[in-house]
């Protein structure tokens, strides 16, 4: 048994490395795939920012009128933006379904089509814009602003 321990083997041989390089066919496929897959990512972001050019162009008149009511305290301000929420929401659902809203069941339309606001505690506000001309309380108004704003970026169409 003690004379197979010291059986000298020689030397150990090792294979020559495998050469790293991009050359063969497996590394131009995963190229391939890699470069198919930035461009079809490419072209989902671009049609998506397409897409939601009225939302940005909403958000940006929206800013116009929040701004004119915080330096002329114009009711109509508060008209112009249901205003703008119609046409935004005629722009993203159908009109058969968004032309005939008003009053209570356009708020109750814009409340559904959102999860991030809730335009029931502006109907007050609402109601004594259009109907009286009058608005209660700057802080109402901001709010509904935000409101607003929030639908128009988050509104599921």
């Amino acid at each position: 048994m003690e004379e197979q321990a010291n059986i000298d083997l020689g030397p150990i041989y090792e294979p020559t490395p495998v050469a790293f390089e991009f050359v063969t066919l497996g590394w131009k496929v995963v190229a391939i795939l890699i470069t198919l897959m930035l461009i079809w990512t490419a072209i989902v972001f671009t049609k998506r920012y397409i897409k939601n050019a009225y939302r940005r162009e909403a958000v940006r008149l929206l800013t116009a009128i929040q701004d004119r009511f915080k330096k002329e305290n114009e009711v109509k301000c508060v008209n112009d933006t249901m205003i703008l929420l119609k046409q935004v929401s005629l722009k993203a659902f159908p009109r058969e379904e968004v032309a005939k809203l008003h009053g209570a069941k356009w708020l109750e339309f814009l409340n559904s089509s959102s999860k991030h606001v809730d335009f029931s505690v502006h109907t007050n506000l609402v109601a004594d814009a259009l109907y009286r001309n009058e608005v209660s309380a700057d802080k109402d108004v901001d709010s509904f602003f935000n409101d607003s704003k929030k639908w128009i970026k988050h509104h599921v169409a």
